[in-house]
């Protein structure tokens, strides 16, 4: 895939997809040269790439397919010392939507730490989501 020299922040994350379903692995270390020179990118897109790989990193989004676990740091002796970031990509879990009444379900006893709370009349505690919810409506009275 030839690009252009000047790589676009926002075509990093569909190019990093490429690239690890190219390598038919969940999980890989790349460095931003080896990222570089699969897409036949110049140095001007360095930055860019290594930015986005921060990103995921220090704040992963929730809606991308994967994040980057650890950074290294390799130090080179070519002609000078240089100090390389390699990157620990990894492919998060898919989420499975769960359906109501399904056995892997987190339930909470009725009489346990529910009795009188609102909301919790007939319905069991689902979620972290349900139990924050009702959480604030306690603190809101």
């Amino acid at each position: 895939m030839e690009l252009s020299n000047m790589v676009r922040y926002k075509e990093i994350p569909d190019l990093l997809v490429q690239y690890m379903e190219m390598c038919e692995e969940a999980e890989r270390w790349i460095t931003v040269y080896e990222f570089r020179t699969c897409f036949h990118l110049d140095e001007s897109s360095a930055h860019a790439i290594s930015g986005f790989l921060n990103r995921i990193y220090y704040r992963p989004f929730l809606s991308y397919a994967y994040r980057v676990k650890k950074i290294e740091k390799i130090i080179m002796y070519t002609p000078t010392r240089r100090i390389i970031n390699r990157y620990l990509v990894k492919k998060k879990p898919e989420i499975k939507e769960v359906q109501a009444g399904h056995p892997t379900m987190a339930t909470a006893p009725r009489d346990l730490h529910t009795t009188g709370l609102p909301g919790m009349v007939d319905r069991e505690l689902c979620t972290d989501y349900d139990a924050v919810e009702i959480f604030n409506k306690v603190l809101r009275k």
